[in-house]
């Protein structure tokens, strides 16, 4: 039982019409935040409302091979972008034998009128590559950013027509695994984490990406053995933390100065096992950091260099990623395999309440989700797993 807080299941049958693509983290008001964008894999994207604390809408991506695999909101919160990813179980160049169902797509949804286009990801010349779990949109919303992995690149699309503009190479190992994608707020650069693994974490980088060039401009390696999760920039916006899984054990948070030079720092913040997600207070001396194995989040004081709290039995099953809702004094943490959403009050750190997506089965059936589709079967559906938030 948790100690702390109240735990809301909601069911999937009370899913409403359906509004949203999902798999990222919200739009926001004034007042703040109002809607969590979720997105699991089998197709489905939903919106959570902060508000009510319940799910108010859902969009089916009409695909049936398809799993919903990162989501980005446009500046004006009009549109909502997702990545839809092929089912790589038919192999990987599935995408010669049934090019619509086989390639990575990026769809654009018309959160007014509920219309959807989509745009084929994979340049015949790219073939095969895999995307990464993340995208991001430029302040101006004239582009989506995004990473590719197996032929290891940074992908820029215009949103204006949805099309491929430009596939730019990175110097990452083989294989290869995007994981983590920020942009900065004038909108000249993306930060891009990548890591090599081969049974082991070999190298690591975070690439500096001039947008407007289409070109690396500098490279930031982390220490060996450590991989990257969902990097961050404080709220001054000088610096980059980067959560950092270890090969063999506790992960590190590193930090690296953004101005006047990409540089790393020499001091790094222990945190736990597997670290991924981390958001900051308004005012930046607090840090909340995620640990998927350890299934933990810590609260860490950025001034000290350590964590002096831990929400252990209360994260849920692998929590993930962070988004920070400074009106409300909330952080919101998705659980990457039971669905939970975990609520923390950041003036007291701790769990305010827990929202369970769907309490009563490890899977997600067409028929008790969908509102306005008649899509038929998908076939073999993974378990609700609410996965990286974008907002």
């Amino acid at each position: 039982m948790r100690s702390k807080g109240f735990l809301i299941v909601v069911s999937s049958l009370i899913l409403i019409s359906c509004l949203v693509f999902i798999w990222g983290c919200g739009s926001v008001s004034k007042g703040g935040i109002t809607r969590l964008y979720l997105a699991g894999r089998g197709n489905y994207i939903y919106a959570f409302n902060v508000e009510s604390l319940t799910i108010e809408s859902s969009i089916y991506l009409p695909l049936a091979n398809t799993f919903v695999h990162g989501v980005a909101l446009s500046p004006d919160k009009r549109t909502l972008y997702a990545l839809g990813v092929p089912n790589w179980y038919f192999g990987y160049d599935y995408h010669l034998t049934d090019p619509l169902h086989g390639n990575w797509l990026l769809y654009a949804i018309d959160l007014a009128t509920r219309d959807l286009s989509f745009t084929y990801i994979v340049p015949a010349d790219i073939n095969y590559t895999w995307l990464g779990c993340y995208l991001a949109v430029t302040p101006d919303g004239q582009r989506i950013i995004t990473a590719s992995k197996l032929k290891p690149a940074v992908l820029s699309f215009s949103t204006s027509p949805l099309s491929f503009e430009a596939y730019t190479p990175t110097d990452g190992g083989d294989p290869s695994y995007p994981c983590g994608l920020v942009i900065s707020a004038d909108g000249r650069y993306a930060y891009v984490g990548n890591w090599a693994y081969n049974g082991s974490i070999s190298s690591s980088e975070v690439y500096k990406y001039d947008i407007a060039a289409k070109t690396i401009v500098g490279t930031v390696e982390l220490d060996p053995g450590y991989g990257i999760g969902m990097p961050s920039f404080n709220p001054a916006g000088d610096k980059l933390y980067v959560p950092s899984p270890y090969d063999s054990g506790t992960g590190k948070v590193f930090i690296i100065d953004l101005a006047p030079d990409f540089t790393l720092e020499t001091t790094s913040i222990d945190v736990g096992n597997y670290p991924w997600g981390i958001g900051f207070s308004a005012d930046g001396k607090k840090a909340y950091v995620t640990n998927m194995i350890d299934n933990s989040i810590l609260v860490v004081s950025t001034e000290v260099g350590a964590y002096y709290k831990v929400l252990t039995d209360e994260a849920g099953s692998v929590p993930c990623n962070v988004v920070m809702d400074h009106a409300r004094n909330r952080a919101y943490v998705n659980g990457r395999e039971d669905g939970y959403i975990t609520i923390i009050d950041t003036i007291n750190d701790t769990v305010e309440a827990q929202i369970v997506i769907d309490s009563r089965s490890d899977q997600i059936t067409p028929a008790s989700v969908m509102t306005n589709s008649a899509a038929g079967p998908q076939g073999k559906n993974s378990r609700q797993s609410i996965r990286p938030m974008a907002f």
